[in-house]
């Protein structure tokens, strides 16, 4: 249970510097809403004073734009995901079949290495008789 009570304190610990960086980030969101206020009414005039709260800025995308633009002329299209699963398709085939015809190899080696033996075993036989038959 030790470990478990610190993993749950350590948990703990962490989510409450979450907390706290989020209350700040909060504080600092409404001391920079506070200072555009500022700016807009300090340089408005006071006559059109019905859309307090919006803020409007003007941002550049271009840089993005460009960004996705070279990440799209990068991804793979699905033509491209298709011709590289046949060529997989084809490679595995390719290593199973090789794989097939390895085994079929073992497999009629063990079978001839199985006879040598049988017949070793045989030739021994042979020569015990003729061995005892010379002796007689």
């Amino acid at each position: 249970m030790g470990k478990l009570d610190d993993d749950m304190k350590e948990v703990l610990s962490t989510l409450g510097n979450l907390v706290n960086e989020v209350n700040q980030i909060k504080f600092n969101v409404m001391r920079i809403h506070g200072e555009i206020s500022k700016i807009e009414g300090g340089g408005g005039g006071g006559g059109g004073g019905g859309e307090s709260g919006v803020i409007t800025a003007a941002v550049d995308l271009g840089p993005v734009e460009e960004r996705l633009d070279e990440l799209t002329k990068k991804l793979v299209t699905r033509e491209e995901i298709d011709r590289l699963e046949a060529r997989i398709e084809e490679l595995a085939s390719e290593r199973i079949r090789e794989a097939q015809e390895t085994i079929s190899r073992v497999t009629a080696l063990f079978q001839s290495g199985l006879e040598m033996v049988k017949l070793e075993s045989t030739l021994a036989d042979v020569k015990s008789l003729l061995e005892e038959t010379v002796l007689k």
